[in-house]
């Protein structure tokens, strides 16, 4: 594989290489059309669910767009990056295509959106995952690097409800590694298991939050190739047996 899919874990690429999702059926989890369920929370119209959909949220500053990133193998100053850097804040839903490999394998028909936080004037916590269409994507990533605050814990409560797989994701823990270290001895171990404590206090699910780097993917103490695995796992529960995701690929 070539540099663009450098840290990406070898079960994500097994899975992208091999799903098949059907085109005519969203996420099993997001209201059916028709629905009075669906006319309560619809499908945005800039989000069709004929591709694979995952929402990226956090509060500026918690290295959201660096995750991305991250995700699709790419650097800050890559060709096709997301914009990071201090001030950069998410005003509008924005799609990101994964890019070389990952892109051919799935046949351009996977996306990850940088979506704006909630709780503002303009995506109200009240309406956000109706507005935001957080029913119809196939999981929400709550990036966080620090306390979780109580929007997000209301918000993944609700996601629950709803049966949308998601993903806490506990960003620069490298960081918190080398001040716990320097300040109170600490090894790396000692200090993960504190941050999922905490986490666990807020009511976040073990299996479904995650201790990463975004700026170091490849470091084996953190859960990166976990939270991709989790990402690939969850999608294949949702969807079956889509050929334009298949594409001309021979049958295994």
């Amino acid at each position: 594989l070539g540099a663009c899919c450098l840290y990406a874990s070898a079960g994500f690429i097994w899975f992208l290489s091999s799903l098949r999702v059907n085109t005519d059926v969203p996420p099993i989890h997001a209201p059916i059309e028709g629905s009075p369920e669906f006319e309560r929370f619809p499908s945005p119209e800039w989000l069709s669910t004929r591709v694979l959909n995952w929402g990226v949220m956090g509060r500026v500053g918690v290295g959201k767009s660096t995750l991305i990133n991250s995700l699709r193998g790419l650097t800050a100053r890559g060709p096709d990056a997301a914009p990071v850097g201090v001030g950069h804040t998410t005003r509008r839903p924005q799609p990101y295509g994964f890019v070389g490999e990952i892109a051919a394998l799935t046949n351009n028909m996977a996306r990850l959106w940088d979506l704006p936080g909630a709780g503002t004037n303009d995506w109200p916590r009240v309406s956000y995952i109706k507005d935001a269409g957080l029913r119809h994507f196939d999981g929400v990533i709550f990036v966080t690097a620090g306390a979780f605050s109580e929007a997000e814990v209301d918000l993944m409560n609700e996601l629950v409800s709803f049966k949308v797989p998601y993903y806490v994701v506990r960003n620069k823990v490298d960081q918190d590694v080398l001040n716990n270290r320097e300040d109170n001895g600490a090894g790396v171990q000692e200090t993960l298991a504190e941050i999922r404590d905490e986490l666990a206090d807020y009511g976040c699910e073990p299996s479904r939050t995650f201790l990463i780097s975004a700026k170091r993917p490849e470091c084996a103490d953190y859960d990166f190739d976990r939270l991709m695995g989790a990402m690939a796992a969850d999608a294949a529960m949702q969807r079956v047996d889509l050929p334009e995701f298949y594409g001309d690929r021979p049958s295994a």
